[in-house]
């Protein structure tokens, strides 16, 4: 029945059996695929609808048989369906959809499809249309919709983040975080300036345009969790870059991050707004250190069921020590170092464990904190964590604590040089070998 001679209406209806029997079963959609039955589905993509339009009173020009159920099936997110869809030419179709003859529902439909199917790289070829689709004269889902299908191209390829930016996407983008939009519509335009502000050149572009004061907005209590968490996903990004850190902290952006650090966010909002910090903090210890942001960080480290939130709340950490000021103590005195000592072991994050290593080495300067790392089981930690398998980061992080904590601390050269010689046949690891022999040697 969804043979091209066949009726409208019997068309309608086989589509509508057919997208209902495969979104029950995989069997079913295996059987469609099997069956020859997705090319003259998406035929019915680019068909005139006029006749059926008559025949069911509608007068709508996006009256289509096919639109919903393609977009069904592509949603129900079955690899071999949408690898079948594809193939059988309904991205082009798709993009045709979206052009300005077709109503809001059409296009909001359209849009849906294309985001499951944008791992095809032909799906490139809807990212003008989408763009276009961001203008303001756009029905808030269908921006929304367009803008994460945008998140989507961007994740597939970075050829398709240049060719978004150079259909003029980021100052559309700017203005869809403007008060007055939907929720929706800001966050889905907060996510993709964060996919797109990972690509240097494009934070700069991205800054350029004014987003940075909108997303300190969006971080305001006026505003929900959800856009709240994105908009600092997308600072964190920007942040990487000396000049848009210094504008970040001069919206006001810093106070507004470590409040997101407490009870009453989620764990999603806590791991953006801490990474967001942790970049600050490269450029401005003083100013984060002052917003009272050390004792909700180490609060963060205490939160098991959560490593992305410790590895974020461990990096702003690490930052944070990394000068002689105050702060090392104050987070001492917060009790910090058993929490990072705790995530050096093998239930941490790579990352976490890198962040952790790094926090302890510095606070390791200090005499003081150098005796309070040692009493809680760190050198064994550390030693394990200079061998094969480990990053050099990892390496060189151990390697500094193991330095300074045999400087510190008199007691702790004698396990060390029963520690250190089982791992002299790893070469990856000889400097913080001769750092470690070094420290000894000044003790004895």
């Amino acid at each position: 029945m969804l043979r091209s001679d066949a009726r409208p209406m019997r068309q309608a209806d086989a589509a509508m059996t057919i997208a209902e029997l495969c979104l029950r079963a995989a069997a079913a959609r295996a059987a469609l695929v099997a069956a020859g039955g997705i090319p003259p589905l998406v035929l019915l993509l680019g068909a005139s609808f006029s006749e059926y339009a008559k025949q069911i009173e509608c007068t709508s020009v996006d009256v289509s048989p096919a639109l919903m159920p393609i977009t069904m099936l592509c949603e129900a997110g079955d690899a071999d369906m949408l690898a079948a869809i594809a193939a059988a030419g309904a991205i082009p179709r798709l993009v045709q959809l979206l052009g300005p003859d077709s109503t809001a529902n059409v296009q909001q439909e359209a849009t849906a499809a294309l985001t499951a199917l944008v791992a095809n790289a032909e799906s490139a070829d809807a990212i003008p249309r989408l763009v276009q689709l961001l203008w303001g004269g756009s029905p808030a889902n269908v921006q929304e919709t367009a803008a994460r299908a945008l998140v989507g191209l961007i994740r597939d390829s970075a050829d398709n983040a240049a060719t978004i930016v150079s259909a003029g996407a980021i100052p559309l983008l700017v203005e869809l975080l403007t008060p007055g939009h939907v929720v929706g519509v800001q966050s889905s335009a907060a996510l993709v300036l964060m996919s797109l502000a990972r690509i240097a050149d494009n934070a700069a572009t991205i800054a350029a345009a004014g987003a940075i004061p909108q997303l300190v907005e969006l971080l305001g209590p006026g505003h929900s969790a959800g856009v709240q968490a994105d908009a600092a996903n997308a600072m964190r990004d920007l942040a990487v870059s000396a000049d848009n850190a210094a504008s970040i902290a001069a919206a006001g952006a810093i106070p507004l991050l470590v409040r997101m650090l407490g009870p009453g966010y989620s764990a999603g909002a806590q791991e953006m707004a801490s990474g967001a910090l942790m970049y600050l903090t490269l450029f401005d210890v003083g100013a984060i250190a002052a917003a009272g942001a050390i004792t909700p960080l180490v609060r963060l480290l205490e939160n098991d069921s959560a490593a992305d939130v410790q590895t974020g709340a461990a990096g702003a950490l690490m930052c944070l020590t990394q000068s002689d000021g105050s702060e090392g103590t104050t987070i001492a005195a917060a009790g910090a170092i058993p929490l990072l000592v705790r995530m050096l072991g093998p239930d941490s994050k790579a990352w976490g464990q890198e962040f952790a290593t790094g926090a302890l080495g510095n606070l390791a300067r200090s005499a003081d904190n150098a005796v309070t790392i040692a009493a809680a089981g760190s050198a064994p930690l550390l030693v394990h964590l200079l061998t094969p398998g480990f990053s050099a980061g990892v390496h060189s992080r151990a390697a500094l604590a193991l330095m300074h904590l045999t400087y510190k601390v008199m007691n702790l050269w004698p396990p060390l040089l029963v520690l250190v010689p089982s791992l002299c046949w790893c070469t990856c690891w000889a400097p913080a070998l001769q750092s470690v022999r070094n420290g000894v040697q000044q003790q004895h």
